[in-house]
C-alpha cells in the first residue's frame, strides 16, 4: 500500500540555524532603574522635608477641629451600651 506521507523533506528544515545565544542581563540593566527610582523619591522627600524633617507643616485649626470631632464621636460609641 502507497505511503500517503511526504517523504521530501521541506526546504527551510534543511539550511542551517545558528542555535540562539542568549545573554545574561546584567545587574545594573535588570536594577538600575528602580535603584534611580528609589533615589529620586528619598532626594525629593529629603528636599521637601528639609535635612532633619523640621519643614513638617502644623496642622490648621480646621484640622484640630476635625480630629476633636471625630474623638468626641469615637468616645461617644463607645460608651454605648451593647445587647
Amino acid at each position: 500500500m502507497p505511503s500517503l506521507c511526504d517523504v521530501e523533506e521541506p526546504a527551510t528544515l534543511a539550511l542551517e540555524t545558528k542555535p540562539a545565544v542568549s545573554r545574561k542581563e546584567s545587574l545594573l540593566r535588570r536594577w538600575g532603574p528602580a535603584v534611580i527610582a528609589i533615589a529620586g523619591v528619598i532626594a525629593l522627600n529629603g528636599f521637601l522635608l528639609g535635612p532633619s524633617g523640621d519643614n513638617v507643616p502644623d496642622l490648621t485649626q480646621k484640622h484640630m477641629n476635625s480630629r476633636k470631632l471625630a474623638q468626641q464621636r469615637t468616645n461617644a460609641i463607645m460608651e454605648m451600651d451593647f445587647d
